[in-house]
């Protein structure tokens, strides 16, 4: 899974998707620092692979308030 599925993705969330998979279980803050990216686009990024069912959201066990994200196993 080091490539993005063949769907069109932008190439920041084609960016945020191999993030999330090399990284997983990361926080939109960790991916906004990881790629330069604002994180309110993260975000965009992150609802786009959702909508996609590329990638899972989960409360982080560590700080309820925050969100992980992880890559959906193919």
């Amino acid at each position: 899974a080091d490539h993005p599925p063949e769907i069109d993705l932008s190439p920041a969330t084609t960016c945020i998707y191999l993030l999330v998979h090399r990284h997983a279980p990361v926080t939109p803050t960790r991916l906004a620092d990881l790629s330069g990216y604002s994180r309110q686009w993260v975000h965009v990024c992150l609802n786009n692979l959702r909508g996609a069912d590329l990638v899972t959201a989960d409360s982080d066990p560590a700080d309820r308030r925050q969100t992980q994200y992880s890559p959906v196993d193919a």
